[in-house]
């Protein structure tokens, strides 16, 4: 049975009751990951053709979407991954998924590896050009052969998130604008804001991760706005 509790301190949910109110909140919290589950479960499918799979929800908060994907992914062994060791302690002991702490540099991260299957759901749309590339060969590497990385990015169609904001006055690079804001107050600035790329520059980085396989771009498919990526690394031949 899916638990429906929601931690004290968990930042996202404090988001939406800002705005709507506790119970408001509350309910839209839920039904979010709820449907979040869904479509990663579904993600899982299409894009690895298996059932049971090894998988890893990295950046995975505090369990928003992780309570959903046992139910939704039978057979599947699911860990959860976050850089706040609260809310790996709140997935782990309230919810009941294994939950290992993530790390601030892709180098120290120690959260094992032979994975079917990574999602990385808005992550990478808040990551520095400075860790970007780093990160994004570090999960491609945990990947079992066969094995995919489905990740989402702030692309073109997010621009619009950034109405009124004068972009060119913004920490810029070839395919890349970072913007040194964020709802979670408690990450430094420096490893965690606000990043806006093209798919050229999402390309040029899959181009790090050796041997992988672009597997799947969908342009805006994610919260309304955000890019899915998926790139899976060959099984020998």
């Amino acid at each position: 049975m899916t638990v429906l509790e929601i931690a004290d301190n968990d930042f996202l949910y404090q988001y939406i009751a800002k705005r709507r109110g506790p119970e408001e909140g509350k309910e839209a919290y839920l039904r979010g990951g709820k449907s979040d589950a869904g479509l990663v479960a579904a993600a899982a499918k299409r894009l690895t053709k298996r059932d049971k799979l090894k998988v890893l929800e990295f950046a995975s908060g505090y369990g928003r979407v992780t309570r959903y994907l046992v139910d939704m992914m039978p057979g599947c062994s699911i860990t959860a991954s976050d850089i706040h060791p609260e809310a790996c302690d709140f997935i782990r002991d309230r919810i009941g998924i294994q939950a290992l702490r993530s790390s601030t540099s892709p180098a120290e991260l120690s959260v094992g590896s032979g994975y079917d299957f990574i999602c990385v759901l808005s992550l990478f749309s808040h990551l520095p050009n400075r860790t970007f590339v780093e990160w994004l060969t570090t999960l491609y590497g945990l990947l079992a052969p066969g094995g995919v990385l489905m990740f989402t990015t702030h692309g073109e169609v997010s621009k619009r998130l950034f109405v009124g904001i004068d972009l060119e006055k913004e920490e810029k690079g070839p395919g890349w604008t970072y913007l040194r804001r964020s709802d979670q107050t408690d990450l430094d600035l420096n490893d965690y804001g606000t990043m806006l790329v093209t798919p050229r520059y999402v390309l040029d980085a899959i181009e790090k991760c050796q041997g992988g396989l672009l597997k799947s771009f969908v342009s805006g498919t994610w919260f309304g706005h955000q890019d899915e990526w998926a790139v899976e690394r060959p099984a020998p031949k």
